[in-house]
């Protein structure tokens, strides 16, 4: 059978800002070669390209219209209908695992909804996201229809964090980061505790000092 190297399809990504989304759909359009890869907030949609030629038309036309692009360090036709092949092949190694149903609701951004309790549907799910375009303003504000209003991001860095802001401006909402470059991680950790204890979350903090240091956490 074919290697998995060879399912993985070259592809050019691009950030794209300064145009509405059904301006930047209607170019597109024009081509059979171009996919809007991640609706990630108002500000950042990444389009995926799937030759340096498409690529170059895509940003010359966006320079027409005074939209600002900027190439991502990724050569992989991600979230395209051209990474079919390689879900294909990893269905094989996403069967073997031992799925359960989530004990907490989980959002999808494929389909930018909660994922049912059905572990077949999970799988084609976690097979699927990687042909199919990234919804997250699409989930975030899904999420937020149905009553989240605090959102944490694990992970590096703090960019989905300023996605949410973005997406959720003028609705009430918190978006706050695990990690932040501008500090070092216990820092940073600290300072995602003290927001959250503002926002009225309830927080153990007896385990950030274990009895057996000595250390018990003080009120206040």
């Amino acid at each position: 059978g074919e290697k998995q190297g060879d399912l993985l399809v070259q592809g050019w990504l691009i950030t794209v800002a300064g145009i509405a989304q059904r301006e930047l759909l209607e170019i597109l359009d024009q081509r059979e070669d171009l996919y809007l890869a991640m609706d990630n907030c108002p500000n950042q949609q990444v389009i995926c390209a799937l030759s340096e030629e498409s690529a170059r038309w895509l940003e010359e036309q966006l320079a027409q219209v005074m939209a600002l692009t900027s190439r991502l360090p990724f050569d992989r036709a991600y979230h395209t209908a051209a990474f079919q092949p390689f879900c294909a092949a990893l269905t094989s190694f996403i069967n073997q695992l031992d799925f359960h149903v989530p004990d907490v609701p989980l959002y999808s951004c494929v389909t930018a909804a909660p994922m049912d309790a059905d572990l077949e549907e999970i799988r084609r799910l976690s097979v699927g996201q990687w042909a199919e375009r990234v919804r997250f303003r699409e989930t975030v504000q899904r999420m937020h229809d149905d009553g989240a209003r605090i959102f944490i991001e694990c992970g590096p860095r703090n960019n989905l964090t300023g996605f949410v802001d973005d997406i959720l401006k003028g609705q009430p909402h918190v978006a706050l980061s695990m990690d932040d470059p501008s500090r070092d991680s216990a820092a940073q950790l600290c300072h995602l505790l003290a927001q959250l204890w503002a926002q009225g979350v309830a927080l153990d903090l007896e385990v950030l000092y274990p009895r057996e240091t000595g250390r018990a956490a003080q009120p206040g």
